[in-house]
């Protein structure tokens, strides 16, 4: 078992605001995030993407209510915010088979970390160039 996951922006927005959206996989992961077993490592662009994703509404919150959830979030030690480093976004370049920069950043924060992510996204999955979670 890792000790860290690494969530993209879906599986980040459900498991604060849609759980039941969230494969069992993933909720079994996210469980073992709550009980201090494993640390959830929240790249920053997650944080980004997510924004966008509420700005659209794509998914039925407010940036208020998921600002104040990601504040008692980060607020725990289960839970950490990502920079991202040039090594990183120069990683990302190499991932010509997703077409989404946001993707391409958050699979080369797990591929650079070398742990699983957790992500519904069929593409990722389909590029097999990390372990998902699901």
């Amino acid at each position: 078992m890792s000790e860290l996951y690494v969530a993209d922006t879906h599986a980040l927005l459900w498991y604060m605001l849609e759980p039941h959206k969230l494969g069992l996989s993933a909720q079994r992961a996210l469980q073992q995030v709550e009980r201090g077993e494993v640390t959830l490592h929240i790249p920053v662009i997650v944080i980004a993407e997510a924004e966008m994703v509420i700005e659209k509404g794509r998914i039925r919150a407010t940036r208020s209510q998921f600002e104040t959830l990601l504040q008692k979030m980060i607020g725990s030690r289960n839970f950490r915010v990502a920079r991202l480093e040039l090594e990183t976004a120069l990683k990302a370049t190499r991932f010509v088979q997703l077409k989404d920069i946001f993707d391409r950043l958050i699979v080369a924060e797990a591929s650079s970390l070398n742990v699983p992510l957790i992500t519904r996204d069929e593409e990722i999955t389909a590029s097999a160039l990390v372990p998902i979670i699901w």
